[in-house]
């Protein structure tokens, strides 16, 4: 069961490793001294509890601190609408970074585990994976970090950084910077693309069809978290 306040993901740092967790990024690398290229561990592990929520793939994106995903109150862009609405590997995201000069993105899924409710790449409860990438720090196309992932089941719930200074992983001198991030319930956001009937036609998770949800034609919001007066919902 969601609700506003009912997980948390926290980032933190402990000797070279730095992880977000709960819906959840990590980095580390083996040197903290500025160099040409440092391989990152990014890492997303679920720590929702079992019979908790789920999360879609991880996108993330490195960029100079002007990739703005979205900001609160204003309509989703057509990337990240998808994202929240559908999951995937955010590939249009993955597109217009590239667009305005990103060159390191990707999106992170989960392996296939005999525990998984469905065949999909989602993290489930307890899940952790991690894909190492080769980030040159000292470029400031490369400085910053963001990151989007889909609320597992939902109509269009998903997390994100709205600011996308938020994190900088590397200071004007390519140096690696320690980073804490918490995250709890009340960070999860309504993408208000999608009306939130939580229909099993229509939610990814349960049994949906891409494309069938009802148009809300809204800005984003908060997440309220799922309904509990929808008999047929979540």
């Amino acid at each position: 069961m969601f609700n506003k306040n009912s997980w948390s993901v926290v980032m933190s740092k402990s000797g070279r490793s730095l992880a977000i967790v709960g819906a959840i990024m990590a980095a580390s690398m083996g040197i903290s001294s500025p160099a040409q290229a440092v391989r990152l561990q990014i890492i997303f592990e679920n720590l929702s509890p079992t019979g908790g929520v789920a999360w879609s793939p991880l996108w993330f994106g490195f960029h100079d601190g002007s990739f703005d995903l979205f900001d609160p109150g204003e309509t989703a862009a057509s990337g990240l609408e998808f994202l929240a609405e559908e999951g995937g590997s955010g590939a249009q995201l993955s597109a217009d970074l590239a667009d305005r000069g990103g060159v390191v993105f990707g999106s992170l899924p989960s392996s296939d585990r005999p525990t998984d409710l469905f065949a999909a790449p989602d993290f489930f409860p307890g899940e952790v994976d991690s894909v190492t990438v080769e980030v040159d720090g000292n470029l400031a196309v490369n400085r910053f970090f963001s990151y989007a992932s889909m609320l597992v089941p939902s109509n269009d719930g998903f997390i994100a950084n709205n600011n996308p200074q938020a994190f900088q992983l590397f200071d004007a001198q390519g140096r690696f910077q320690n980073t804490t991030i918490a995250i709890i319930g009340a960070n999860v956001w309504d993408g208000g693309t999608e009306v939130n009937d939580e229909d099993p036609n229509t939610t990814p998770g349960l049994n949906h069809v891409v494309g069938a949800g009802i148009p809300e034609n809204g800005v984003i919001t908060p997440h309220l978290g799922y309904s509990t007066t929808n008999p047929n919902g979540v």
